[in-house]
Formats: structure tokens, sequence, C-alpha cells
């Protein structure tokens, strides 16, 4: 599978788990910015991601979304590291991917 496609396969599993997770405020626009954010750093070579509940933007401080933080944690490390280790050839395709977020 090329790095394209693995990385539009880990954006529906992101959005999937956004919408599960929406009584913790995963569905939110803020999640999302957090996310295309992570994904731009990535395509320029930095890996940034949030590794706590907070660090999503989800409803940490009025209940415990451990869970969900985690399970956005996970993709998001999934899609920087297949932007990361990406061919050269697939860059320019994944930049697009990201850009259309």
């Amino acid at each position: 599978m090329n790095a394209a496609k693995k990385l539009k396969d880990i954006i529906a599993d992101f959005n999937r788990a956004r919408v599960k997770n929406r009584q913790f405020g995963a569905a939110d626009s803020e999640v999302g910015q957090v996310f295309r954010s992570v994904l731009a750093d990535a395509t320029n070579g930095r890996s940034r991601v949030p590794t706590t509940d907070a660090g999503w933007q989800l409803y940490a401080s009025s209940m415990d979304c451990y869970a969900a933080g985690y399970e956005l944690t996970t993709l998001a490390m999934r899609a920087v590291h297949t932007i990361l280790d990406a061919p050269l050839r697939e860059r320019a395709e994944i930049r697009e991917i990201v850009r259309g977020l």
C-alpha cells in the first residue's frame, strides 16, 4: 500500500474515532483543527502530536476523556509516521491530501 492511500485510510479512521467519541467533544471543530495542524507540521518535517485529552481540546475539565484522547493520539501518530516515512515521489500527493482537509 502506498503512503498516500495509507494516509487516507488513517484519516478516515480518525474521523470515525471523532464520531465515536463525540460525547467527549471529539467531533468539535477544535479537534479537527488540531489534527489538521499536526498533519501540516508533519508535511514540513515536524512531529508534534498532542498526548493528552486536553491537548486535543476535549472536554477534559468536565469529564474523563483519557480513552478518547489516547485513541486520537494513536491515530495521529500513525498519520505523522506515514507522512514522515513517505517516499519522496509521494510527498506532493500527501501535501495535497493534507491541504484538502
